[in-house]
């Protein structure tokens, strides 16, 4: 069964009031704006606690997406998540539902962030995918590392996998709250 921009929206604001309305557009205008449109609206929960204390969001994806869930205090006056929280989790939704990787090491993460980047800001990024490569050892062996390679034509060194991962923060980009 769908669920509609008109359940999200509703089920927000009971729960939120005008902060629920407020993550209900905020989802609307993203998704028309940087997705074309193209997500399915989904339940967006804010919650007090998150996995292991340490997200401010994050997207369930199981067999299909089931639902955002966003950081807020446990007195639920102001939420810990913001819009640009918000956005990151609408690019693992994106991935997911159109059947790609959506782990922060992965060549889709890293093309929907250079994509998103650029559109919102004018300005390229580089970020590439983690990879492996065995490097010598002070003592003459040989070790695997994870590294992001530099772009192949230019040179321009990848943003680091933590970089990566915290897009848009790690970059400068604040969106504001919500």
């Amino acid at each position: 069964m769908a669920y509609t921009l008109a359940e999200m929206r509703r089920t927000l604001e009971a729960g939120w009031g005008p902060l629920g309305g407020r993550v209900a557009d905020t989802w609307r205008d993203f998704n028309r704006a940087h997705f074309g449109g193209r997500l399915r609206p989904l339940p967006i929960f804010l919650t007090p606690s998150t996995p292991y204390g340490n997200r401010l969001g994050w997207t369930c994806c199981r067999e299909k997406v089931t639902h955002i869930a966003l950081a807020a205090p446990s007195q639920g006056k102001v939420l810990v998540a913001d819009r640009g929280v918000l956005l990151h989790e609408m690019i693992h939704q994106l991935l997911h539902e159109t059947g790609e990787c959506i782990r922060h090491a992965g060549e889709p993460w890293c093309r929907e962030i250079m994509r998103l980047h650029r559109m919102i800001t004018g300005s390229p990024i580089w970020a590439a995918r983690t990879t492996v490569v065995k490097v010598r050892t002070a003592d003459g062996g040989r070790a695997s590392r994870r590294i992001n390679p530099p772009h192949p034509d230019t040179g321009e060194p990848s943003l680091t996998q933590a970089e990566i991962a915290r897009w848009p923060y790690s970059v400068g980009l604040d969106f504001g709250k919500l």
